[in-house]
Parts: C-alpha cells; sequence; structure tokens
C-alpha cells in the first residue's frame, strides 16, 4: 500500500503528469488523494484524457496563463489561503 506524506497535506493543490515513468501514472495519485480524502486540487497534464483531475491540461501544449489561470481556480476554493 502505497504511503501519502505528511508534507503533501500542506500544499492547497498538486499538478500530476499522467504517466510518472516504471507504469506509474497521477490517476494512480489521485485516486490515492481522494481515496483518503484528502482536500487538495489536482491539476492534470497529460496528452491523454485525465478525468481523475480538478483541472486539465494538455501535456505538450498550454499557454502559461492556462496554468496560472487553473491554479487561481483551484486556490480560490482553499481554506488554506486565510491560514
Amino acid at each position: 500500500t502505497a504511503m501519502i506524506p505528511v508534507e503533501a497535506l500542506k500544499f492547497p493543490l498538486v499538478i500530476l503528469d499522467g504517466n510518472l515513468g516504471d507504469g506509474r501514472t497521477g490517476g494512480e495519485i489521485a485516486g490515492l488523494l481522494k481515496e483518503n480524502q484528502i482536500p487538495i486540487g489536482i491539476i492534470g497534464l497529460s496528452t491523454d484524457e485525465t478525468p481523475w483531475a480538478d483541472i486539465s491540461l494538455g501535456k505538450t501544449q498550454f499557454a502559461k496563463g492556462e496554468l496560472i489561470a487553473a491554479v487561481a481556480k483551484l486556490l480560490s476554493g482553499s481554506s488554506l489561503l486565510s491560514e
């Protein structure tokens, strides 16, 4: 069983690649976060579909502004901003 590092709980969002290498996927990590009910926004970067992400961006072509907007959207709903 995979463990979620305690450090991960300090962040309001995570950016995951669809293919992490060695057969691992961002979807696996996202599933683990959701299964453990960790309140974290997930941005998925992939050339494939990312139904596991709250916001998906194409890995090979996205504008800097798109990433900034995605981060801002997820952070706007985060309670961590007020801490």
